[in-house]
């Protein structure tokens, strides 16, 4: 109790400092936002069980015609930068991302992260992070 006392007697008042924040809600669409992301990010993730895919059979000119194309395949480089996919983001869809910032593009990652089986891992400067599959 006596300890209550004594810590309770000595408050310690602060200046009260303005903090400089938004007054005004943005409207950002999320979901539009992590297809695009994904869009950028889909390419690197891997068939199931690392699988590769079966090569194409040979076709002669009249099958390639008719053939549907190929699925994309996975990207040489099996990891992209945060900042990487930041900027490929913006400049495709600029007309699209009034008001988006950095942090919503993080949280759209760290969503399709846990969605998708996807690995963050940091820099050793911390100035960004590689985005990789887990798988």
């Amino acid at each position: 109790m006596f300890l209550w006392r004594l810590s309770y007697t000595q408050i310690i008042k602060v200046e009260r400092i303005a903090v400089r924040h938004a007054t005004r809600s943005k409207k950002v669409d999320v979901k539009e936002l992590k297809h695009h992301i994904w869009t950028d990010l889909a390419p690197l993730q891997r068939p199931p069980n690392d699988q590769a895919m079966p090569p194409p059979p040979a076709a002669t000119d009249e099958d390639a015609a008719a053939a549907p194309p190929l699925p994309p395949q996975p990207s040489e480089t099996s990891e992209r930068a945060f900042s990487e996919v930041v900027s490929r983001v913006e400049e495709e869809h600029q007309d699209e991302q009034e008001g988006v910032t950095c942090s919503y593009y993080f949280i759209c990652v760290l969503h399709l992260a846990n969605e998708h089986g996807l690995k963050l891992e940091g820099l050793e400067d911390l100035s960004d992070f590689t985005i990789s599959d887990d798988r």
